[in-house]
């Protein structure tokens, strides 16, 4: 080869890769499998074995696996018979319709992709909302429970000390209770434990009054329904 052509080769190989290009102007990457015992690449490299798996049309690169490694290579490095048979490996160029029809339809993709997103969004929202409508009720049924547990414990309180606590003579004032917040009965879903304290004063005699003091337990059962009944009251 002359000095000429020498200065000429590299012009010819830039050339057919913009031809090349230019008949593929649509991004597509083209499984090729084209095995070569040895490929011997313009830059001066060469593979042994070389299996060229992949053409991208658009970036004008294969990919080329040899041995236990794959390594992007310009297409301007190929030999020209590979560079030829890759030409008729390529997809033929896209027609105007076809192209306008592939736009559509990754336009259609999109918007089908951003409804997509858009649902799941909401779902998302829908999802919040719900977790927190069920937290905020569960909570109030909660608190309405402990209210009707702390109401009933205090009524069995009040009757007991009352009527019941000291029998003898003399006038018995409605006690003063300090009562704690329920607990839950350990192997009881449905009974409840309230805890607390009586300040009992009683009208003796001569206008003299007794004062004392109890601490106490009530059992507190709560049905199906969230209703609460007092079964029991235990002295501490």
């Amino acid at each position: 080869m002359g000095a000429g052509e020498a200065q000429f080769a590299p012009m010819k190989i830039v050339g057919w890769c913009m031809v090349l290009l230019a008949g593929t102007a649509v991004a597509e990457v083209v499984q090729v499998d084209l095995p070569y015992p040895e490929l011997q690449l313009n830059n001066g490299k060469v593979l042994r074995p070389a299996l060229i798996r992949t053409f991208d049309t658009e970036a004008g690169t294969v990919s080329v696996q040899s041995g236990n490694h794959i390594t992007s290579v310009l297409v301007a490095w190929l030999p020209d018979a590979v560079k030829a048979q890759l030409q008729q490996l390529a997809p033929p160029p896209k027609l105007p319709e076809q192209e306008r029809a592939r736009a559509e339809a990754a336009r259609e993709r999109d918007r089908r992709e951003v409804a997509r997103l858009a649902r799941a969004e909401q779902q998302t929202r829908k999802s919040a909302r719900y977790a927190t409508e069920a937290a905020a009720a569960e909570a109030a049924n909660d608190e309405k429970t402990e209210t009707a547990i702390t109401a009933a414990a205090n009524t069995k309180a009040i009757h007991y000390f009352k009527y019941e606590f000291n029998k003898g003579a003399g006038l018995n004032f409605t006690p003063e209770l300090e009562l704690n917040a329920p607990e839950s009965v350990s192997g009881w879903s449905n009974r409840h434990r309230v805890t607390g304290k009586a300040y009992i004063r009683r009208y003796a005699n001569q206008g003299s009054f007794d004062s004392t003091t109890r601490d106490f337990e009530v059992l507190v059962e709560v049905d199906g329904k969230g209703r609460a009944k007092a079964v029991d009251l235990i002295l501490k």
